[in-house]
Order: C-alpha cells, then sequence, then structure tokens
C-alpha cells in the first residue's frame, strides 16, 4: 500500500472501535473467511530465549557442541560461561570423557539426541575441577561403561529429564558413583534409569532428587547426603537398597518394590511410602529418625530398628504378611512405638520388643474384641496384632 500521510489522521477519527471493524471488513472482502488458524510451528514465546538481542542479534544463540575444541582427557571441552546445544548423537571415545566442564554458569541441551558408549570410555559429563551452576537438560545416555555424569565435585548443580540405558556406573573399578551423581544442593528432576549396572542416582548435602525412576538395575537406586530430600520416586527390580538416606533427610511419597529397602540414617524422617517385596522394608542405622504412615507389604521383616536407633519413632504404619513385623534392638533406647498394625502368617512376630522398655500390645488375632486387652503404661501403646 502506499504511503499516505492522511491515514494516522483518519485512523484516529475512527477511534478504536471504527479501526477494527475497517480491518475486519478489509480482511473479509480480500481473503474470506477462512476459519480459525491451527498452530502452524513454536509461538514467539518459546522462541524467543534462543533468540539473542541487540545489532548483532542471530537466530540461535547456543554454541554448538560439535563446535567445541577437544582436550588431552576429553572429546569436547566447556571453558567459557553460556549455553551448549548437542546437534546430533555422539558416540564416545575409549579412554576419555565425552564433554569436560572447566567453567561455571553453564547450561547443556541435549534437544532430543543421546550419547552412545564405546568401551573403555570414562566418565561422560564431569568437573575436572570444582565448578558451580552447571544445568543439563534432557540428558539420554545408552550403553555408557561408565559414570554418565560426574558433578560430585560441583555445587548447586541441575540435571533434569535425563534418560540412561545399559550403562554401568559402577566402571571399570566395579565401585563407582553411580550413573548420575550430583554434588551439594545438587537436584535430579524426573531421571529415569532402566537396566543399568551401577545404577545410583545420588546428591550430596541438601540435595533433592523429585520424581526419578529406578528400574531393573543393580547398585542401589537413590542416595541423598544430609539434608537431603528424596521425594515422589520409584525405586523397583533393583539390586541393591532402594534408598539411602543420609543424617536429617526425608523420603515421602516414594514406592519402593523388589529391592533391598530403605536404609534410614541419624534424624532422619520417611513417610506415606508404600514399600513391596524386600527382605527388609527399612532399616534404621541411626537414632532420632522417624518412621511414619507406611504401607509394607509381603517384606520378611517390616521394620527393623537397630542398635543405634535409639530415641526412633514408629507411628502409624500398616505391616502386611511379614515374619517379623516389627523389631527393635534391646539396646535402642527410648523409641516410642504408637499405633502401628501388623498382620502375619501363621507362627509369625508380630512385634519384637524389649519387655522392660515397652508395653503390651493389642493381640487380636484369633478374633478378639480389641478393647479386651489394657493398653500399656510406657512407650509402646495403640498397636495392633491381627
Amino acid at each position: 500500500m502506499p504511503h499516505k500521510p492522511d491515514r494516522r489522521m483518519l485512523l484516529a477519527g475512527l477511534g478504536v472501535a471504527g479501526a477494527l471493524t475497517l480491518t475486519r471488513t478489509a480482511r473479509a472482502a480480500t481473503c474470506g473467511d477462512a476459519g480459525p488458524l491451527g498452530p502452524t510451528g513454536p509461538t514467539m514465546r518459546e522462541l524467543s530465549h534462543q533468540i539473542s538481542s541487540g545489532p548483532d542479534a542471530q537466530a540461535e544463540a547456543r554454541i554448538a557442541l560439535v563446535s567445541l575444541p577437544s582436550s588431552p582427557s576429553a572429546q569436547f571441552l566447556i571453558d567459557l560461561p553460556g549455553v551448549y546445544y548437542l546437534t546430533g548423537p555422539l558416540t564416545g571415545q575409549a579412554g576419555r570423557s565425552c564433554i569436560e566442564i572447566a567453567a561455571s554458569q553453564v547450561e547443556i541441551h541435549f534437544d532430543g539426541w543421546h550419547i552412545q558408549g564405546v568401551p573403555g570410555a570414562r566418565a561422560g559429563i564431569t568437573t575436572p575441577t570444582p565448578q558451580s551452576n552447571i544445568a543439563i537438560y534432557d540428558a539420554a545416555f545408552q550403553n555408557w561403561p561408565d559414570t554418565c555424569i560426574d558433578l560430585r565435585n560441583s555445587p548447586n548443580c541441575l540435571v533434569e529429564e535425563g534418560q540412561f540405558r545399559n550403562c554401568n556406573g559402577a566402571g571399570s573399578s566395579g565401585v563407582g558413583p553411580g550413573i548420575l551423581a550430583l554434588g551439594d544442593r545438587g537436584f535430579i528432576f524426573d531421571c529415569d534409569q532402566y537396566d543399568c549396572q551401577g545404577s545410583l542416582m545420588s546428591v550430596g548435602q541438601y540435595g533433592a532428587i523429585e520424581e526419578a525412576l529406578s528400574v531393573g538395575g543393580s547398585g542401589n537406586c537413590f542416595q541423598c547426603g544430609d539434608g537431603g530430600v528424596i521425594e515422589n520416586s520409584f525405586a523397583m527390580q533393583n539390586g541393591g537398597v532402594g534408598v539411602l538416606m543420609g543424617p536429617h533427610s526425608t523420603c515421602t511419597l516414594t514406592r519402593i518394590m523388589d529391592n533391598e529397602g530403605v536404609v534410614a540414617a541419624e534424624g532422619s524422617v520417611v513417610f506415606d511410602c508404600e514399600i513391596s517385596r524386600c527382605p527388609t522394608a527399612v532399616t534404621v542405622v541411626g537414632g532420632g529418625a522417624q518412621i511414619e504412615d507406611l504401607y509394607i507389604c509381603e517384606c520378611p521383616t517390616g521394620i527393623s530398628v537397630g542398635a543405634g536407633g535409639g530415641r526412633t519413632l514408629l507411628d502409624l504404619n500398616h505391616v502386611v504378611g511379614a515374619q517379623a513385623g516389627i523389631v527393635v534392638d534391646p539396646a535402642a533406647l527410648r523409641c516410642l512405638v504408637i499405633r502401628n498394625q501388623v498382620t502375619g502368617p501363621p507362627g509369625s512376630v508380630g512385634f519384637s520388643l524389649a519387655s522392660s522398655a515397652h508395653g503390651s500390645i493389642r493381640d487380636v488375632s484369633g478374633g478378639g474384641d480389641i478393647n479386651a486387652s489394657p493398653l500399656g503404661p510406657v512407650q509402646a501403646y495403640d498397636n495392633l496384632l491381627y
């Protein structure tokens, strides 16, 4: 349309409503009524974070990993802060890591691609020297023969939406840190492990693991350090421990099945979890723990409080089908056992509590009235054996 100086004045005189009417009329006259338009691709909001601003703007502000130099120990070296991405699948090399990070404030986006392992490769992504604030998104490793992501020496790191298949986090030594290992205040979110050896995912002090899945591996599922959190996760069909808790940590809303259960350290809390088919559902090895509101099914031993587990609270737990429901070592002093329910096959032991430290248990396994037995005068009360 040729420029007309009076066009702006005309629109001003029409007002907003008039201008909109004129626009609709012109569109109908020229294009017809095409009906509602469907989505045609990414929105500007979705693309905006990938477009840089300024006179030298470019469509892709991120840096392609394949453009980076190598180092003597790695295929690709990240030595500057920035956002990096994969442009296609990568294959490892024997004797080298895939990606070394020698800078803080780094993001890596896999963008749907994966890293394929080869025999003899070293850790997939690693920080030879301590860094911080590293985020890795959509990581995918297949058949990697060592730790896939090892950032144990670097705090404040995030791995989100990772997937690890048929990898070996134990490495050639057989005692590696697992497939995914973060340091203090690390956060593992929505990561999945399938059929890996050395399958452990771990975070350090004050770290968190949320919405993670570990299935079919060997060598433990999840571990957190002092003050850590494991929440809303699934630990199933693993040859090692399902959840290894650090002191003063919390495990909640987690499903644990067909592995070696939960090991609870000093001051830890295990709350509102479901645990099935583990030799011992929960083993308490440190004092002052709180084990509450668990559903435990088909575990030979439900809850075992070891000699070092004094001052532990066991409350509102439901143990079904155990040979030994709740066992407290006589050396674990000042435990409080309250409002638990245990049922097991004939000949099983519902509660094994030191007689000098605990009151009586209501035994209604023969169909008697649950009000028939008086409550014990001290620390164990309102517990039911049926």
